[in-house]
């Protein structure tokens, strides 16, 4: 026999707090989704509106960029593409490299830094596999340039393989 002296009581409470438990759980999802786009869409806005990773993604685009548009005043008649990443984004002691070459390295040096803030945040499970979705093809793009990964090798920039296996670098 139950403890009330109406058994309909104790089904009342044990229904509420069923029901209770059931709203938490729900709404402790509907909380995580809020906060995962709280980070997400501005991830998206910086990728997509940031001026030092424009350079970068249009030569992952394979486009031709002169050297003229880069830096007005030069008077170098190259033009760079995915081709001479290699040459670009080659280790130098010497760090002898054209304005437009440093151009080139610091806007591929803004994209490895905002993918390995992407990494950071999948590694720490803040972002989801298929919220990756949006970036993934700058992402394939980027680890499959030998130059690219090879660059962010001699440089230490601090991946640990959560966006891809080619980028766990230690």
């Amino acid at each position: 026999m139950s403890g009330t002296p109406y058994p309909f009581v104790d089904w009342i409470l044990a229904s509420a707090g069923i029901g209770g438990l059931i709203w938490g759980i729900f709404t402790y999802r509907d909380s995580q989704k809020a906060k995962r786009v709280e980070v997400l869409f501005p991830l998206i806005t910086e990728f997509d509106t940031n001026k030092d990773i424009i350079l970068a993604k249009e030569i992952l685009d394979e486009k031709r960029i002169s050297s003229k548009k880069i830096d007005e005043s030069s008077t170098d008649p190259l033009e760079y593409d995915i081709r001479k990443l290699d040459r670009v984004l080659r280790f130098d002691e010497s760090r002898v490299f054209t304005v437009a070459e440093e151009k080139i390295r610091a806007s591929f040096d803004s994209l490895l830094d905002f993918l390995c803030k992407m990494d950071y945040l999948k590694g720490i499970g803040i972002l989801k596999e298929h919220e990756l979705d949006y970036f993934k093809y700058s992402i394939d793009r980027a680890v499959n340039i030998d130059a690219l990964i090879k660059y962010a090798e001699a440089y230490n920039f601090p991946f640990h393989g959560h966006l891809d296996k080619k980028l766990d670098i230690k």
